[in-house]
């Protein structure tokens, strides 16, 4: 294409926002000549700054303009003067006769100067977005813009107002976009269809505005024409790529707009910027994805796609990072028995990311070591303590490698001085918090604080301690929201709920009893889908004992279906709920001639059976079922089960595609026969952990086991947590994120309850 220029020595007389020409006009061709928006031509003229002077014009105003010949009048074009070197450059869209103007020099504190550029497309098109820009600036000394205004109306209508947003990478540039059905080709008749002016303000208050411009819209929209070019793109991750929104009018011209929201499918990147040079993307997950740009005409929404297809670049180098972001020390140091998070980012030459997840992680050990294991993902998961154990990661041809190690697990004191009120039941919950229900004959609530554990709140009133139902007479959970919630058996067999509203409990409906007289013990707290459940054990007035569950609809409790007995002949106690995939499990115990585990779930209409005799072998007795779910890891039951002669270990089950299946069983080495009293557990991110209180021969002693996928184990090396006197529900464990939690009732210390915290 050969370009030409030629000077211009007669120009058209219009308006110019107040702005005089001077210099010299330039036509430039072949006409018609259109420049990518996302990279337009540059162009720079010379100014003899003195002879602008000799006029009484301020250089300080120079700018470029073109006259429009749709809209007849001349429209600023976002430029910069350098008045040292007297050089005008712009970034130009199109061809045409460019010129450089400058307005009068006004000493002293002046308005801020305001100018329209050429609207987005040019000509406007009836029912597709107006992108409408704009250059503002504040010559005052020590001033500047504070904010820019674009005003819009029909003729004769109502005026709308739009803040215009500063535009990045072009100096003293703002854009906004009225809405595509603003103006409808239905609403088109002679004259105006669409006026506007714009209003810039500076930081002393002082404003000014461009005249109203009227535009005659004569082109409309055809719908059903979006597209977006290119219409298929591959991409590197780490790299962006610019997509053009298209459309076409009534007489079938292909024309530019700015689309009114996008939106990208697939997890393969993200739009970071739409403005006139189209939709910017930015790849940054491997795989496939679309991305739509659509619009709302008032009639209807309008919308165009492209295929993304993002895909691994040339690998230069490999940083490996903590999970928030941040790279790993020299050497991590790992604990014993838990779970971290790695990830690994891949950069080109330039620095781009250009792969995401690794092809191959190993974990090399020293010898005789047993190395943690590592998912596709960068899940680590630690087995072996005091070792170090290199991880090789492989991305491309590049490899790099981190040594880390694996520290034995410690167990803390948790706060620098003990609870110290005697007290003959504990439970333990966490959120952000740690929080621990100690009760005697009146129930307490304390928190850990750096200085110790202060009361939350008052107290809660009497709590039952009727020998029979004193291992599960209360349980203390946090809700979604971090706030604890408590329920418990209290004076008459009531059973009650409170949460802490931050200052004070509050109760949580009335007693959760089947009906007036009956008697409610054993009470187990869970949010199902985030709504609060409890099961528990009522006698309904009958001398029987059935397992019941009522749900927390905001105004009362409601009863979930009818009881979860299997038959009426048989009587249930030590219920324990959880949530897993939002529906509530619940698992107990059933007194059949000998103690059977049985699992019912609720599908929002019956509870339905999920195991009927979980015991291995059957008809071995077994007690103290607790079911836990987390996400990500299965739904696991884990109970006291005997030999035939006594309650000697611990077995847990896990749900699976065909129902449940044995996962592990504990039991003492003879010649230490053990007589499991009861089992408390959660479900961390690592795996099901529990806190066992046992007999062994004379003494009581309270230990934390883990069920690995290769069968139990003790969570710290002594293998027993404390020797103790038992005296029922006196030990409870609860888990966050990486911390297990552990309680008991220390009968060394007169009583008083301990709290440690394995790390």
């Amino acid at each position: 294409m050969e370009i030409r220029v030629e000077s211009i020595a007669d120009l058209p007389s219009a308006p110019a926002d107040g702005f005089e020409a001077f210099g010299q006009a330039y036509r430039f061709s072949p006409a018609g000549t259109q420049f990518s928006l996302e990279h337009p031509a540059q162009l720079t003229m010379a100014v003899d700054v003195s002879r602008l002077q000799s006029r009484g014009l301020d250089p300080a105003s120079t700018q470029l303009f073109y006259f429009d010949e749709g809209m007849g009048r001349y429209l600023a074009v976002p430029s910069t003067f350098d008045p040292l070197r007297g050089e005008l450059r712009a970034s130009i869209e199109h061809f045409t006769i460019y010129l450089p103007m400058a307005r009068s020099l006004v000493l002293g504190n002046f308005a801020p100067v305001v100018l329209a550029t050429a609207p987005f497309p040019n000509p406007i098109r009836a029912g597709a977005p107006i992108h409408i820009r704009a250059t503002a600036r504040d010559h005052t000394a020590g001033g500047s813009i504070s904010g820019v205004r674009l005003h819009f109306r029909r003729p004769g209508g109502p005026v709308a107002t739009l803040t215009m947003a500063r535009q990045v990478g072009a100096e003293g540039t703002y854009a906004a976009t009225v809405p595509a059905g603003f103006v409808s080709s239905p609403t088109l008749g002679p004259g105006n269809d669409f006026e506007y002016w714009i209003e810039a303000v500076d930081n002393l208050g002082a404003s000014s505005q461009t005249a109203p411009i009227g535009v005659d819209v004569t082109r409309s929209f055809a719908t059903g024409t979006v597209t977006l070019a290119p219409n298929a793109q591959s991409i590197a991750a780490g790299f962006e790529r610019v997509f053009a929104v298209n459309g076409r009018d009534d007489l079938n011209v292909l024309f530019p707009f700015v689309a009114e929201g996008t939106q990208v499918s697939g997890d393969v990147g993200e739009v970071v910027s739409i403005d006139a040079a189209g939709v910017r993307f930015s790849a940054q997950g491997v795989g496939t994805g679309v991305l739509t740009a659509r619009f709302d005409t008032g009639a209807g929404f309008e919308s165009g796609t492209a295929a993304i297809s993002v895909y691994p670049g040339e690998v230069a180098e490999i940083e490996v990072l903590d999970s928030d972001g941040l790279p790993l020390p020299a050497v991590p140091q790992l604990r014993e028995g838990r779970e971290y998070e790695v990830d690994v980012v891949g950069r080109d030459p330039f620095g781009n990311t250009v792969l995401v997840l690794p092809t191959s992680m190993v974990f090399a050990p020293e010898p005789g070591a047993i190395p943690p294991q590592i998912s596709p993902d960068g899940v680590i998961n630690t087995t072996s303590a005091n070792a170090f154990s290199r991880l090789d990661l492989t991305l491309g041809t590049v490899t790099a490698s981190r040594w880390f190690h694996v520290a034995q697990r410690a167990l803390v004191e948790r706060g620098t001085s003990p609870i110290s009120t005697p007290v003959a039941r504990l439970s333990l919950a966490r959120a952000d918090a740690l929080y621990a229900a100690i009760a005697d004959s009146e129930l307490r609530v304390v928190h850990l604080t750096p200085t110790g554990w202060p009361q939350l709140g008052p107290s809660l009133g009497p709590i039952n301690l009727e020998p029979n139902r004193n291992d599960e007479s209360m349980d203390l959970q946090v809700d979604p929201s971090g706030y604890p919630w408590i329920t418990w058996t209290g004076p008459g067999q009531l059973l009650h709920v409170s949460r802490f509203n931050g200052t004070d409990w509050m109760p949580v409906g009335e007693p959760l009893n089947f009906g007036p007289g009956s008697a409610a013990y054993y009470p187990s707290l869970a949010f199902v889908g985030g709504v609060a459940h409890v099961a528990f054990v009522d006698n309904m007035n009958q001398p029987w004992q059935f397992t019941l569950v009522k749900r927390w609809n905001g105004s009362t409790w409601e009863l979930v279906g009818n009881t979860l007995n299997t038959s009426s002949a048989y009587f249930t106690w030590h219920p324990s709920i959880t949530d897993h995939e939002g529906q509530p499990y619940v698992a107990f115990n059933e007194g059949r001639g000998h103690g059977v585990i049985v699992v019912r779930h609720w599908d929002g209409t019956n509870w339905v059976l999920d195991a009927n005799e979980l015991n291995d072998p059957p008809g071995v007795g077994a007690s103290s079922p607790v079911i836990a779910g987390r996400p990500g890891r299965p739904l696991t039951v884990v109970w006291a089960q005997g030999d035939g002669i006594g309650v000697t270990g611990v077995l847990a089950a896990e749900l699976g595609p065909s129902g449940f299946t044995r996962a592990g069983a504990f039991t003492r080495a003879t010649p230490s026969p053990s007589n499991v009293l009861r089992v408390r557990g959660q479900h961390t991110r690592l795996a099901m952990t529990v806190v066992v209180e046992e007999q062994i021969g004379s003494d009581l002693v309270v230990s934390a086991l883990q069920l690995t996928p290769t069968g139990w184990e003790f969570l710290n090396s002594n293998n027993t947590i404390a020797n103790t006197v038992f005296t029922g529900g006196s030990a409870d464990l609860c888990v966050g994120d990486q911390e297990v939690d552990l309680g008991w009732i220390d009968p060394t210390n007169a009583l008083r309850p301990r709290i440690v915290g394995l790390q």
